[in-house]
């Protein structure tokens, strides 16, 4: 299944705003890391993909204060299970606990 490209761009913007990733000189210009997998942590990912989300969305979710609740303990749970876990971490062995 496709991604729509409205929101693969916002995702490309939001992980290069974040300095995950830069364009290529290449034409037309891809996409690589802008810096080593292993200074790429998970976690970092998993919130540039929230800052491409539709902000009118995110501030619906959030007006309810029982979803607020329930999706800051969501992104504490978040951090535990990823924690320091890079990119490169999870290409080569995943985010098994150790």
């Amino acid at each position: 299944q496709q991604v729509p490209e409205e929101i693969l761009g916002r995702m490309l913007s939001a992980l290069e705003a974040d300095g995950l990733i830069r364009q290529s000189n290449d034409d037309p210009p891809g996409f690589l890391p802008a810096r080593s997998l292993s200074r790429i942590q998970l976690i970092d990912i998993l919130r540039s993909s929230r800052d491409a989300e539709d902000p009118s969305l995110e501030n619906s979710f959030r007006s309810d204060e029982r979803v607020a609740n329930l999706l800051r303990d969501i992104e504490r749970d978040y951090e535990a299970r990823l924690g320091e876990c890079s990119l490169a971490d999870f290409l080569s062995h995943g985010t098994e606990e150790k």
